[in-house]
């Protein structure tokens, strides 16, 4: 009777091992599926960013283009302005080199301008693609966390 008490016992503490192993394997099973699920979105969200990195990039590149195009546009007319002022004869020579001197510093003040915006675009671009590095790191740690 001791013996039976004892396999009883010994069949109860199975079972409960079971349903312990059971319940255990289901909790491992929905964590992976919840890392699963993470990965995804993260990989999501990057292919998303890395596409918006490619417009920004492709628009700042645009805008340098313009920008070069517009600085010497700008070069060639403040040229030709200081050309024209130059060969200009009589008593308003003076005046319009005068002019035509504050003109180009005018214009250079904008090409300036320019070239910052075009600098500022690219520091953009720059920051976007660290945060698009930041965001492969996290996907990495997710991955490496599987």
């Amino acid at each position: 009777s001791a013996k039976e008490a004892a396999d009883a016992q010994l069949t109860a503490t199975k079972d409960k091992l079971q349903r312990e192993t059971e319940e255990l394997q289901a909790a491992a099973a929905s964590a992976e599926q919840e890392l699963l699920h993470r990965l995804a979105s993260a990989h999501l969200a990057r292919d998303g960013f890395e596409a918006e990195v490619r417009e920004l990039q492709a628009s700042v590149e645009g805008a340098r283009v313009a920008a070069d195009t517009e600085v010497r546009s700008a070069r060639a007319r403040a040229e030709e302005e200081a050309r024209v002022a130059a060969a200009a004869a009589g008593a308003r020579a003076e005046q319009e080199a005068r002019e035509t001197q504050l003109a180009a510093e005018v214009e250079a003040l904008r090409i300036t301008a320019a070239e910052k915006e075009a600098d500022w675009a690219t520091a953009r671009v720059e920051a976007s693609e660290a945060a698009a590095a930041a965001l492969q790191d996290t996907v990495a740690e997710l991955e490496a966390a599987q």
